[in-house]
């Protein structure tokens, strides 16, 4: 809290302060918001300096004359002067704002101010959302934003749909175009979340590095080494009926690769693929930013928010503790919550539990309390990346959902998935609310 300074000149003193010219405000001074002479309703001939760049708080009894420090006179002065940088035709539309009982204010910025009333507890309202702020400050991003290359950091001109379709349409007839959108896994999530996302936007086809995949046969990838991740869209021979098509296409490639596309020419010479590139963007990864606007930064819009904390900027995790009332008894005697984890050997879960702990080496029988770190971690966060197992059936069951899984499967975790599921859920309800 900053303190400032308030000078009082007695109840008779505004009468004869009201002529005083301005004070002369010294360089020193410039980091202050300066009043002189404030005498609105209680203040009587107030002098006070507040500091810049610092979270000022007025307190005193009521009818002291906080409200008439800060709204009615350094509020009222800010929204007159405001007012005052309009048109004359603009001022005709607006009505006009009396100048507060005040001999000079100095320093004073563009003003904000918010109605003193209790708000909804939802934290997306915030002061940029109430005044509107938020929005001008989306327009600034999206014009004075610089946009990079995701692999190699390199700065990517940003080009507009229409410039990648004349591009493309401006090749030789019968030159082969294929698009391809550039997608990344959300974070701290494994492939599997990302290769559900492209089969719902309705593509099996991609490209791990330089292989062409079927997530339908569900591609055995080491998540430890990075590898590049490429949707592919379609591909076309450019010729003057394909214009639509391939602007549908290019739309669809900007919606999965979230305003990142990527265009191939298949059977040209590299003096052809360098000069196209030159004038689109990326020669070296050949992709190209599109589409940027003031919504792409909207944290409350489920397109353009982190898919992880969904535009809020936390995440909520499981407490492991929660989790197991009774740390004395096994996973297989019950040890969790019910609505999180129940042993069955004739379920898919169940399946899978008792082929993790044959994997790993540990016991279903041992208390929770007693199993080492490695298993807990492993249990309630899921194997490591690249980490897979054989489905064996577990003793006494019945031919249940992994009798024919021939391919080794990963385990998710019961934590990892209780996040996931609750993430899920708040993504949906954003999207319903808006």
């Amino acid at each position: 809290m900053s303190k400032s300074r308030a000078r009082s000149n007695g109840s008779n003193g505004g009468a004869s302060q009201r002529g005083r010219p301005a004070l002369a405000v010294t360089a020193e001074k410039r980091t202050q918001l300066s009043v002189r002479g404030a005498r609105v309703h209680n203040l009587k001939n107030i002098d006070v300096d507040l500091p810049r760049e610092a979270l000022v708080v007025l307190t005193g009894l009521s009818g002291s004359g906080k409200s008439s420090l800060a709204f009615d006179t350094i509020y009222a002065e800010g929204q007159r002067r405001f007012m005052e940088s309009l048109s004359a035709y603009a001022r005709r539309f607006v009505g006009q704002l009396p100048k507060p009982d005040v001999d000079f204010v100095y320093g004073l910025s563009p003003v904000i101010s918010i109605e003193q009333k209790t708000v909804g507890r939802n934290p997306r309202s915030t002061v940029g959302t109430l005044t509107d702020v938020a929005s001008y400050l989306n327009l600034l991003f999206a014009s004075i934003g610089e946009s990079h290359c995701p692999y190699s950091g390199v700065a990517l001109p940003r080009r507009t749909r229409g410039q990648i379709l004349d591009l493309c349409m401006k090749l030789p007839a019968g030159t082969e175009v294929e698009l391809t959108a550039p997608v990344f896994a959300p974070f701290n999530e494994e492939l599997g979340v990302l290769f559900t996302d492209i089969r719902k936007k309705g593509y099996r086809q991609l490209y791990v590095d330089d292989t062409l995949v079927d997530l339908q046969a569900e591609p055995n990838i080491d998540e430890s080494l990075p590898h590049r991740y490429r949707v592919f869209i379609d591909r076309f021979k450019i010729e003057p009926a394909v214009e639509r098509q391939l602007g549908t296409a290019v739309d669809n490639a900007l919606l999965v690769g979230d305003r990142l596309i990527g265009v191939e020419l298949i059977g040209v010479t590299a003096a052809a693929r360098k000069a196209f590139w030159e004038e689109l963007g990326n020669p070296h990864h050949g992709i190209v930013f599109a589409g940027l606007s003031g919504d792409f930064f909207m944290f409350n819009d489920p397109q353009s928010a982190c898919p992880t904390c969904g535009g809020l900027g936390v995440d909520k995790v499981v407490h492991p503790k929660l989790l197991v009332p009774d740390p004395s008894r096994s996973i297989r005697g019950g040890c969790f919550v019910k609505d999180a984890f129940r042993f069955n050997p004739d379920t898919w879960d169940g399946w899978m539990m008792h082929s993790l702990a044959k994997h790993r080496g540990f016991s279903l029988d041992t208390p929770y309390s007693e199993l080492d770190r490695q298993a807990v971690e492993v249990v309630l966060n899921g194997t490591a990346p690249g980490e897979r197992f054989e489905l064996d059936q577990p003793d006494g069951a019945k031919d249940g959902p992994g009798k024919h899984r021939s391919e080794p499967v990963a385990w998710t975790g019961i934590a990892r998935r209780i996040e996931r599921s609750y993430r899920r859920y708040r993504q949906q309800q954003v999207a319903s609310s808006g």
